[in-house]
């Protein structure tokens, strides 16, 4: 594509609509899209899934992302201004028109954040996300994990842990988990992860391979799909848990499952052994991150 010149939301801002567009972040820092939605610099969520579509960020949230992506403070009313010229990015997208999406986040002409650290676009993205809680990566993170040492990691387990033990020993708080389901291993990571969809919207990630993992953060959802690319229900023996650490042997996770009569599937750690002979869901590799709500 030609470059593309902006004239709305910062006036002479040149850049070529094909950077904008299907893949990874750019390295200049450009806004982008893929089907996870639109982002800048190193994975800022700039839209929001809202049932079958997507919409806008809310002004405060937009606001934020730019005060971290740019270094120097915007105001509510940037955010506003931000979120109406986004509209017709998620419009594109909804519609599934993905090219239409990035000349239309091209035309918002939000410059590169190139001169934001990793470092900071991940803070904007843990501070100003936790409606959609995913980390630099765009991946789905726990509420609460993000930027955790390792003991402090361990610590916020045992809390959720003991947590977990006064309400029954299983978490189901998530919305619109059914009685019968409420200590299925999908009912904790949707109550410990702020606007994580049911698991019938779910669609497989990036595979847990060894290089993969090197790179997941404590509190990363994790889950196991079909063929299909998509997460079947418990009789279709799939399981999803919460990633928190890895070592030579396998994976430490966070997880529960309904035990049908005895307390063994109540929240637990659990480490997961690569080579494992049972396959399935015992293995680290059968698991993948979750790719969009």
């Amino acid at each position: 594509m030609s470059p593309q010149r902006s004239t709305e939301f910062w006036p002479g801002t040149v850049h070529r609509a094909d950077a904008c567009f299907d893949g990874a972040p750019p390295k200049d820092g450009l806004p982008y899209v893929n089907d996870q939605g639109a982002f800048l610099g190193g994975g800022l969520p700039l839209l929001r899934r809202v049932g079958e579509g997507w919409q806008p960020q809310t002004p405060d949230r937009l606001a934020a992302t730019l005060t971290q992506a740019y270094g120097r403070p915007y105001t509510l009313d940037d955010g506003v201004r931000l979120a109406q010229r986004l509209a017709s990015v998620a419009q594109a997208l909804s519609e599934g028109k993905r090219a239409l999406a990035a000349i239309a986040l091209v035309r918002v002409g939000l410059p590169p954040a190139e001169g934001a650290t990793k470092a900071a676009l991940a803070k904007a993205a843990n501070d100003a996300y936790q409606g959609e809680a995913r980390d630099d990566q765009g991946r789905w993170v726990a509420d609460g994990f993000a930027g955790l040492s390792t003991k402090q990691v361990d610590a916020k387990v045992t809390g959720l842990i003991a947590e977990a033990g006064k309400v029954g020993g299983w978490f189901h708080s998530a919305p619109h988990i059914d009685a019968q389901n409420i200590h299925e291993c999908v009912s904790l990571v949707r109550s410990l992860t702020s606007g994580l969809a049911k698991s019938g919207n779910w669609r497989e990630g990036e595979k847990l391979t060894p290089d993969v993992i090197k790179t997941l953060k404590p509190g990363t959802v994790i889950a196991t799909f079909d063929p299909n690319g998509r997460y079947g229900n418990r009789a279709a023996g799939n399981h999803a848990a919460i990633f928190l650490s890895a070592t030579d042997e396998g994976i430490w996770v966070l997880e529960q499952y309904n035990s049908r009569g005895n307390n063994s599937g109540q929240v637990h750690k659990k480490l997961y052994l690569y080579g494992d002979k049972r396959g399935g869901s015992k293995l680290p590799t059968s698991y993948s991150t979750i790719k969009k709500d």
